[in-house]
């Protein structure tokens, strides 16, 4: 049988341990990255939009529910990340039950770790209240940030400030930062569905490597065809938290590292993210194939 994903014919891979794996905020960055990894790893997948969560039967026949829906913007008040992040998460995990499903993969946030923030906690919530649902396996994992070719946000802001043919001030000063490719991430998600000896976690999952943002930058502009013009700018940091752009400059220049725990159950990421970088790089250049297209 060949499956059709973004208009390519994908066709799956013979599999013995094949499972019918529902996931959750599909149509999201992560989500389309991972319906087609379940595929092309032999695996039946089953895409499920958030206004689709609400469907009697939802979950029948299905193996394993991987709840990627929720909501992250900065915007958002309190009570909206409760109602979504938390709330909904339990009933969809509950719903995952009732059906039978043997394992519900929850992707929360290294954010929870330290809930500092409305998105942090809502996260957080989640996890605790997760913990005391009997008759399935639960397993939770914590990415940080999340970066691809198609990814939004703070990350799709570096690609354009990479892509700028001018000097840059990021040369030294900017600390380590964890992070994880889509493609590890993607990779990672998949071991928690077919781990035989997995527990419920909390994992907090990244790259093989934690890097500056100088080398980000410089790794995002190598496979850009672009000079490597950085220079140091250590008056930066001070200048944007004296006119109150605290966020900002921690966003820049703040050290965020985690471990990687789920390397402990045996996974290890199968990109690096040098070469990720590089190659997310590469596909900004005109007429350039994505990475996902040339099979990074």
């Amino acid at each position: 049988m060949v499956l059709r994903s973004g208009g390519a014919q994908i066709a799956p891979v013979e599999s013995e341990s094949r499972m019918k794996i529902s996931i959750t905020g599909a149509s999201g960055f992560i989500g389309r990255h991972l319906v087609l990894h379940a595929i092309q790893s032999g695996h039946r997948a089953v895409a499920v939009s958030r206004r689709n969560l609400g469907e009697q039967g939802l979950f029948n026949d299905t193996d394993i529910v991987i709840h990627l829906a929720g909501i992250a913007q900065a915007t958002n008040s309190d009570d909206e990340y409760m109602a979504v992040n938390h709330r909904l998460t339990l009933s969809v995990a509950r719903k995952a039950r009732e059906a039978g499903c043997s394992r519900f993969v929850f992707v929360s946030s290294a954010a929870a770790a330290t809930s500092a923030s409305a998105y942090g906690r809502s996260k957080a919530a989640a996890e605790r209240d997760l913990s005391s649902i009997s008759g399935m396996q639960v397993v939770v994992v914590r990415p940080p940030l999340v970066y691809g070719q198609d990814a939004k946000g703070s990350f799709a802001a570096l690609v354009r400030l990479a892509s700028l043919p001018l000097p840059l001030p990021f040369k030294g000063g900017s600390r380590l930062r964890s992070a994880l490719y889509v493609g590890n991430l993607v990779d990672a998600l998949l071991f928690c569905c077919t781990s035989t000896s997995i527990r419920m976690g909390p994992y907090s999952v990244t790259d093989d490597a934690d890097l500056s943002l100088e080398q980000m930058i410089s790794h995002l502009r190598e496979g850009m065809g672009r000079r490597q013009i950085l220079f140091s700018a250590p008056w930066l940091e001070p200048a944007l938290k004296a006119i109150g752009r605290e966020r900002l400059a921690h966003q820049l220049f703040g050290e965020m590292r985690f471990p990687n725990e789920l390397a402990h159950q045996g996974w290890s990421p199968p990109h690096r993210p040098q070469d990720a970088l590089t190659e997310i790089g590469r596909s900004r250049r005109p007429n350039a194939c994505s990475p996902e297209a040339s099979g990074f």
